[in-house]
């Protein structure tokens, strides 16, 4: 099995509008990470600007150098956790080769992705249920076009003779996804599993039961 290597310009960072352009930038990667970690240890409601200002040992007004408020922060945070993992993943669907090897390389990469960037992860899970409806949209078209190319991978390797017809594409990708989605509620840094064995089971697990036989 050969892991994806994930476009790593997915990872750079567009930076907010207002003083963070004008050179206190610096600390703008600390503050996502630090927001994402606060969102999934104690909610985005239990969570304070203040209580973040803490965890980088700010100032609560300084934050206003680079964010306009909480919801603004959200945002941001679920903008990188985006970028970091959801676009460059779903990239790998629309690349040349059979589509069980498409497949495969989707399930390792996002497996992985949620192993290496769980902050991220769980912080999007429980921030996004937060949004406002306008920006909610932009996030549910992301994912939905994801979905859409991992069922027409599955219809693709049906017609190919490689997965089986018995199952519904829809449900299926709905499955695929929901699972490795969950990884992040258990995997903990410096497990007793190697990442590298994780995504061998997340294969497994995720794919050799829709393989034909």
């Amino acid at each position: 099995m050969r892991d994806p290597h994930i476009d790593q310009s997915a990872q750079t960072i567009d930076l907010p509008c207002g003083s963070a352009g004008k050179g206190r930038t610096d600390r703008w990667p600390e503050l996502l990470e630090a927001a994402a970690e606060l969102f999934a240890e104690k909610g985005y409601d239990g969570t304070s600007l203040r209580d973040i200002a803490d965890r980088l040992g700010m100032l609560k007004g300084s934050l206003y150098h680079y964010i306009s408020g909480k919801s603004d922060l959200l945002v941001h945070v679920m903008r990188e956790a985006h970028r970091r993992g959801l676009r460059s993943i779903a990239a790998l669907a629309r690349e040349e080769g059979p589509a069980i090897e498409r497949l495969e390389a989707i399930v390792v990469a996002h497996a992985r992705y949620v192993c290496t960037e769980r902050v991220f992860t769980a912080g999007f899970f429980e921030a996004r249920r937060h949004l406002p409806e306008a920006r909610a949209v932009e996030f549910a078209a992301d994912e939905r076009d994801y979905r859409l190319r991992v069922e027409a991978l599955i219809v693709r390797g049906q017609d190919e003779g490689a997965l089986r017809t018995d199952l519904d594409p829809k449900l299926t990708a709905l499955c695929l996804l929901g699972f490795l989605n969950s990884l992040h509620l258990w995997v903990r840094p410096n497990g007793v599993h190697s990442i590298r064995r994780i995504c061998d089971h997340a294969v497994m697990l995720g794919l050799d039961g829709l393989r034909r036989r």
